[in-house]
């Protein structure tokens, strides 16, 4: 599920299919530490969730450090206008081919999800 999640990302050329295939992973392993499917249903949604905020964070840094803000915020206006008319399509311009685009490595987004995700369950028992 967790993967399914992002390869709706992979489609419109927003994530990368190594992370799709990192988050697929995680999310066959999160059952593993919960006792039933509800919880294991539960368990890969928050991994998904707190990826998508250390996500978030992430790119944050990453527009800021780089001065890119007012540019990056254009953009997201840009594509949600293209989504909201052209549905799950991949932009012409904004998306991963761009040389333009800034590539960040959400992996690290993965990885402060699924353990904080962890943390939390560990600390709830």
């Amino acid at each position: 599920m967790a993967g399914g999640i992002f390869f709706l990302f992979f489609l419109v050329r927003a994530m990368g299919a190594g992370d799709v295939k990192l988050m697929a992973a995680v999310g066959c392993l999160a059952p593993s530490g919960v006792s039933s499917m509800g919880d294991a249903l539960k368990q890969a949604v928050m991994i998904v969730l707190y990826s998508a905020m250390a996500g978030g964070i992430l790119a944050l840094g990453c527009t800021i450090f780089r001065r890119r803000v007012s540019r990056t915020f254009r953009n997201v206006w840009e594509l949600v206008h293209h989504h909201l008319l052209f549905g799950v399509q991949s932009h012409p311009e904004i998306n991963l081919h761009n040389p333009e685009a800034i590539r960040m490595p959400y992996a690290l987004a993965i990885a402060a999800g699924t353990f904080y995700s962890l943390g939390t369950m560990l600390i709830q028992r």
